[in-house]
């Protein structure tokens, strides 16, 4: 395999996350709708163990999934906030 093929199988691969990555913001947004706290550090734990089975199965530092998944956290809650402010200035 040469450089330039795994080089377009990365880009291949990085649009296919941003996809993925907008998916997951736009469930994230709507599950506002259906819960009174924009945290739930209870579901968050949740992803966390399955973070700790997805690491083990796939041979991946989970500290490295957690650094992920803290700033996909973190931008759900803030989007989740930024959509509940909006809606309450359309009412």
């Amino acid at each position: 395999m040469s450089l330039n093929k795994i080089r377009n199988e990365i880009d291949e691969l990085d649009k296919e996350l941003v996809r993925i990555l907008k998916k997951r913001m736009d469930l994230a947004i709507k599950s506002k709708e259906y819960k009174s706290n924009i945290e739930d550090l209870g579901r968050e734990g949740e992803i966390a163990n399955n973070l700790k089975t997805l690491a083990s199965k796939y041979k991946l530092d989970f500290d490295y999934l957690t650094k992920i998944y803290q700033v996909i956290f973190s931008e759900g809650k803030k989007r989740q906030k930024s959509n509940n402010i909006n809606k309450n200035i359309d009412s």
